[in-house]
C-alpha cells in the first residue's frame, strides 16, 4: 500500500518509488534518457524516452504491459482521454 513516486533519469532508467519509505519498489530501463514526465492512470506508469519508447508499466509490481517505439524522441509527457493516450 501507500503511495507511489515515478520517476526517471538521463541514462534510462525508471523508478516507482514507496514515498513513505523511499525504497525502490521497482525499476525499469527504456535505453535512453527519459524525456517525459511520468503519468500514471488507472494503476499504469506511462513513461517517454529519448530514443522514442514509450511504455505502460502496472505501477504495482513494475510489469510491462506494452512498449511502443515512436521512430523519434519523445518530448511531451503523456495525456490520456478515455481509453486514448496522447
Amino acid at each position: 500500500g501507500g503511495s507511489t513516486i515515478l520517476l526517471g533519469n538521463g541514462i534510462g532508467n525508471f523508478f516507482a518509488i514507496d514515498a513513505g519509505t523511499g525504497a525502490t519498489r521497482w525499476r525499469a530501463s527504456l535505453g535512453a534518457s527519459i524525456t517525459s514526465t511520468a503519468f500514471a492512470p488507472a494503476g499504469l506508469a506511462l513513461v517517454g524516452s529519448e530514443n522514442g519508447t514509450f511504455a505502460a508499466y502496472d505501477i504495482a509490481t513494475g510489469v510491462q504491459r506494452w512498449r511502443f517505439a515512436t521512430g523519434n524522441s519523445i518530448l511531451s509527457s503523456p495525456v490520456v482521454s478515455g481509453t486514448t493516450v496522447f
